[in-house]
């Protein structure tokens, strides 16, 4: 046998097994999305925190028209310790929240951690202007945001006051001067 006719042999795949073989024992899955979710990183989404008025409302609405286009809204079921979480407004990876049904509920950060998990991307809006009234809602807010970091999640903030007015809260819950750091560098560039 000539080294050319061998060199031939090895290149050529073996047509025959493949059809005849492979594709009769294994399940082709197709992979196809609509969403090429790297780009979301290439597009350099600049602003991700946003004050809720007329102006910055039809952005926020266009960035998550932009990313959920073409994938149907789903009511998912997560499954914590036993208990179940109902995420009404859930699109794959992407998931809503309204800042009250995130931080009103009596969630965890074990319930934080499962949504973190599930979810890359996060939309979170109505945020009001924080309080001592909401001093619940803003640790839960805070095991939220420390979870999201954590995991690496990419949140779009919609809020009631600037990302400034936060460390207004520091005054009566001083552990939030590191959740406002992280909820910086989650929106900046480099995140």
């Amino acid at each position: 046998m000539s080294m050319e006719n061998t060199e031939s042999t090895i290149i050529q795949p073996n047509i025959k097994f493949i059809e005849e073989i492979l594709l009769k024992k294994i399940t082709v899955l197709n992979l196809n999305s609509p969403h090429d979710y790297r780009l979301l990183n290439r597009t350099k989404i600049s602003k991700k925190f946003f004050v809720n008025n007329k102006i910055n409302r039809p952005i926020y609405q266009k960035i998550f028209d932009d990313l959920t286009a073409n994938i149907p809204k789903q009511t998912a079921i997560l499954k914590v310790w036993g208990r179940e979480i109902t995420i009404e407004n859930s699109y794959q990876n992407i998931v809503v929240f309204d800042f009250f049904e995130l931080c009103g509920n009596n969630y965890s950060s074990a319930d934080y951690q499962q949504i973190c998990q599930k979810y890359s991307i996060i939309f979170l809006k109505n945020i009001p202007k924080l309080t001592p009234d909401y001093l619940n809602e803003i640790r839960r807010f805070t095991l939220f945001i420390d979870e999201a970091y954590l995991r690496g999640n990419v949140i779009f903030f919609l809020s009631q006051k600037s990302l400034k007015n936060y460390h207004e809260i520091t005054k009566y819950a001083n552990y939030f001067s590191r959740t406002i750091s992280r909820i910086n560098e989650i929106i900046s560039d480099q995140y």
